[in-house]
């Protein structure tokens, strides 16, 4: 039996409504450098397009007996890109990347900093309609690894922004700490009727 239309929006309007996408809050945290926190709490403002971090999982192939088993042995995280505009103001935004830049690696030296002095948190809350938080993160251990190049163009009244790409050790929810998972996911004997021990058929 198909699925109906009236059921649908009843699931939808059970939830509230769906989640919209242009409604989000991107802070830095203090860090350790007070030239680069003075800037950083203006960026909230300037932060055009942020995208909430995904995971994957590390698995080893386990082959015993028949098919092959991915085990999951850990997690890998991609790298997440913002969009920030720039204002006309000594195009502070970007002063503020290539600073932050330059303080893990030297242009003039070439020297590259201790890593605990240039990573910090940086928190990414995404609000529904009302502005009520639906969902918050925090990039542990975050820094940039790459900033985009501004082309400019004379026949354009575009505005000025840049894309920064960051690398980061791992992330996590921060709006609660459970899980439902339990209640969710099925024993392995619901998913096999049979017992299987590693090993066992070996």
């Amino acid at each position: 039996m198909p699925l109906s239309i009236s059921d649908f929006r009843n699931k939808i309007n059970e939830n509230k409504s769906v989640a919209i996408t242009n409604r989000f809050e991107v802070t830095f945290s203090s860090g350790t450098n007070s030239s680069l926190s003075n800037t950083a709490r203006n960026l909230t403002y300037f932060c055009e397009l942020a995208e909430l971090p995904g995971r994957s999982l590390l698995t080893a192939d386990e082959k015993i007996y028949g098919p092959i088993r991915k085990i999951p042995y850990g997690s890998s995280y991609i790298e997440t890109n913002m969009t920030f505009l720039c204002t006309s103001d000594g195009m502070k935004e970007k002063r503020f990347f290539d600073s932050w830049m330059d303080l893990i690696n030297n242009p003039i030296s070439h020297d590259v900093n201790y890593y605990d002095s240039y990573v910090q948190n940086v928190n990414l809350s995404m609000f529904n309609e009302t502005n009520s938080l639906m969902y918050s993160c925090t990039f542990h251990e975050c820094y940039p690894t790459l900033v985009s190049s501004l082309s400019l163009n004379a026949a354009s009244n575009d505005y000025a922004r840049i894309n920064v790409t960051f690398a980061y050790r791992y992330w996590l929810r921060n709006d609660d700490n459970s899980t439902d998972i339990n209640t969710t996911i099925r024993s392995s004997s619901d998913i096999n009727p049979y017992t299987y021990n590693i090993g066992e058929n070996a």
